[in-house]
This record gives C-alpha cells, structure tokens and sequence, in this order.
C-alpha cells in the first residue's frame, strides 16, 4: 500500500522485481488491498500497460497512509528518533515501500529542531511521533504531485486557533528546506490541523466548550450511576475530560484519527471499566 501511496502507475511486473513474488501472488495482495481500501473510501486503479494506482480524495489517502504507518514495525525507531538521539543510524530504510532511510529521517529532525526547538516540550511523545509521521506523508505525497487541496472555510476556522498557523509554517519550512523547494500553501493549512489536533489543551469556540461540558455532565452523571460510584464531585476528572474532549472534538470535526498504543492494554485490563465507558 505505501509503494502504491508513493509511486504513480505502479506496474505488476515491476511489483513482482521489488518484492520478488510471483504475479499470482501480487494479484492475490492486491485483491486483498481492495478491501482494506474500502473504510476509506478508496479504489485500485488497474489499467493494464499503465499501471496500478490508488485512486480517491487525498486527505482520505493520507488518512490510509497514516494509518499503515503507525502499525509498521519502523515506528519505535522513529520514536527514538525523536526522543533519543538521531546521530547512530545505519542508512536502513523504514516504512519499507516510501524509500526513506533513518539518515534521511534524522536530517529532517534536525532541521525541524533548528527551526522550533520547543517542539519536543509541547507534545506529548506519541503526538509528536503521530506529527512527524504526518509531514513524512507530506513529503512522499508531493514528490509525486499529489499535494493536497483545502476550502477556504476550512482554512478560514483554523485561523482561530491563535500561534498554530506560525508552527505549521515553520514546520513546512522545514520541509522546504529538505527538499530544497517551495511546498504549496494548502500544505501549510494541511499541517495546522495536525498541529491544533494533537496539542494539549487547545482552546475551543465559547458555543463548542459548553457543549463539551454539558456532555461530560452527562456522562460523569451515568458513570456515577453505573458503577455505584459519585464521580461528580471530582473536580480534576471534570478539568481532564474537558482537556482531552476538546482535542476529541477537534479530531472528529476534521476527520482526524489518531492511534492508541494502549488501546490492548485497557482492553486486557479494563474491559468492565471499558465497557461502561463505551456505554
């Protein structure tokens, strides 16, 4: 799916060379890829002598690429990119099929670091991995002129979101200087989302944030009776969920998602808990 994300016109016979399978085999995979492209509402475009592509709105092939990405085995080396240090690499390449080596990877984390050394501070280590996976995807996307186009309201009611359009600047910048030419400005709009997504605390319209709080009234009030226990007096649970719900809230708006990497955890060790919360 990432070779298909990132290369135009991708032909069987050159599939077969790269991964050293069988035609069958790559018809089989390819069948299978059709129906995990389905929840994104994306199709396989096969026109024979062409070529295979990906075809469909590209935030939602974005959205796909996000998604393979954070499952793929090279994101605890990413992590430690990020959070260790980016000089012991060995020029392997990770998230195999996007052709990006942790060198190169590294030499984009520097040079975001130079431009905003306070990234680091104001997220938490899986939003930050979660961001930079994001501009990796900008970066593939444009080498084969696939930007991303936004509306002008969209564009419009992220201007509220007052400091983040200057750190998506920057962070596009970064990439400019990467690639060592001028990404389009939608770019910049594409990142801001992610930035005001991810970023603890961001602050809502005055309509929105008492929607979230009349709703957090209400599910405090039902978790209160389901498990026998008064929660509606606990002050921080009330200033956490209004917290974390006003990111959610961003998320859902948008129509960006995000991974849990405790998701397996909570299901293992809470599932009473869990269930009620779902409830």
């Amino acid at each position: 799916i990432l070779r298909l994300l990132s290369n135009r016109n991708n032909k069987i016979s050159d599939l077969m060379q790269e991964f050293f399978v069988s035609r069958a085999t790559i018809q089989k995979d390819l069948a299978k890829i059709e129906t995990l492209l389905e929840p994104f509402d994306l199709k396989l475009q096969r026109q024979g002598s062409v070529g295979t592509n990906i075809i469909g709105k590209e935030r939602r092939m974005r959205n796909l690429m996000f998604e393979i990405m954070l499952g793929d085995a090279s994101i605890p080396t990413l992590n430690n990119l990020l959070t260790q240090n980016t000089e012991n690499t060995t020029g392997e390449y990770l998230f195999y099929g996007l052709d990006l080596t942790d060198d190169e990877i590294a030499h984009l984390i520097k040079i975001v670091e130079l431009k905003i050394p306070t990234l680091k501070q104001a997220y938490t280590p899986v939003f930050l991995t979660h961001l930079f996976v994001r501009l990796l995807i900008v970066l593939k996307r444009h080498e084969i002129n696939q930007d991303v186009t936004l509306t002008e309201a969209f564009k419009k009611e992220l201007m509220q979101y007052e400091g983040t359009f200057e750190v998506a600047e920057s962070l596009v910048e970064s990439l400019n200087t990467y690639l060592k030419k001028t990404l389009p400005k939608d770019e910049t709009t594409y990142i801001q989302a992610y930035v005001i997504a991810y970023l603890p605390g961001s602050t809502l319209t005055h309509h929105d944030t008492q929607q979230i709080q009349q709703f957090i009234e209400r599910l405090i009030s039902k978790w209160s009776e389901l498990l026998t226990i008064d929660f509606t007096k606990d002050t921080l649970l009330k200033q956490q969920l209004i917290e974390h719900l006003n990111a959610v809230y961003l998320r859902v708006k948008h129509g960006i998602q995000i991974s849990n990497p405790l998701l397996y955890d909570i299901l293992d060790q809470y599932p009473h808990t869990f269930e009620i919360v779902s409830r």
